[in-house]
């Protein structure tokens, strides 16, 4: 079953997210404050202590190679803070040829497929997820390839809209070992159950730090693999909506990084009181 459905206004994404699907609109126009504006009535925006709302750019062509690198690997935006888990919302600014796509799998129908020893083992986890310590274990960061950036620009910023906002909130930020949260969790909509993981998350409490993070990895490749998944090949003008706490997503290793590829980001949590 495909998570993707072709929706065609912005008022019908609340119910696509509350059924636990990934929300697509094509041929949006949208400037960077109805972005953050749309993003602010789904939840609690994601931003900074001064009320200025997180919108990202994220452009192939300058990004650097250890930013690609982990965008490529599964994760759940922002499980490392206390908040946890976000919906993200992408739009496609610039889209140019053969640009890499954005996969989304989603853990709810990956839970209900495990054996039930494998569900009964999982209810009692709780996982720690902390960004720099989850890949400090796994990964050695990749080397910018030589001569690159010799022709380039600078890396792109985190860019903000220019007018603050009222009851942004800023993530909190937990030191080592990380955010502690079960992975085990319910979807607010559909009450079923699915799991809170991803790449952030690096081993499981109770556990020796290799135990644990073989656990994870072991656990996230059987969601992987057995979850309902969507690939979205992007355009200019696309929108796409999802929740984080039951879905995980990378962008699609493979693609030339030559073409022009931004995408704008917002999030924001989505059951937070503001203020």
């Amino acid at each position: 079953m495909s998570l993707g459905v072709e929706i065609a206004q912005l008022e019908s994404v609340p119910d696509a997210l509350a059924q636990g699907r990934v929300a697509v609109l094509r041929g949006m126009d949208l400037h960077v404050e109805d972005q953050v504006a749309f993003t602010a009535d789904l939840g609690t925006l994601i931003g900074d202590d001064e009320g200025l709302p997180q919108v990202r750019y994220e452009d192939d062509r300058t990004a650097r190679a250890d930013h690609t690198f982990y965008n490529e690997k599964w994760h759940a935006d922002v499980s490392w803070s206390v908040e946890g888990p976000a919906i993200t919302v992408l739009y496609g600014l610039e889209v140019g040829p053969a640009v890499a796509s954005t996969a989304i799998v989603d853990t709810v129908s990956a839970f209900a497929r495990l054996t039930e020893s494998e569900r009964y083992s999982v209810r009692s986890w709780r996982a720690c997820h902390h960004v720099a310590r989850s890949r400090a274990e796994r990964y050695v960061p990749p080397a910018e390839p030589r001569g690159l950036g010799l022709d380039r620009q600078a890396p792109s910023p985190v860019w903000r809209p220019a007018r603050a906002r009222e009851g942004v909130r800023q993530p909190t930020y937990v030191p080592e070992p990380g955010a502690v949260r079960p992975v085990v969790v319910t979807h607010p909509g559909t009450g079923r159950e699915g799991m809170t993981l991803g790449d952030h998350a690096w081993t499981v409490v109770g556990r020796s730090d290799a135990e644990g993070l073989r656990l994870v990895d072991r656990l996230q490749q059987r969601l992987v693999e057995l979850g309902d998944h969507y690939v979205h090949e992007w355009h200019e003008g696309d929108l796409l909506v999802f929740d984080n706490r039951t879905m995980l997503h990378r962008r699609e290793p493979g693609a030339r990084r030559a073409s022009r590829r931004v995408l704008r980001r917002t999030v924001a949590w989505p059951d937070l009181a503001s203020g």
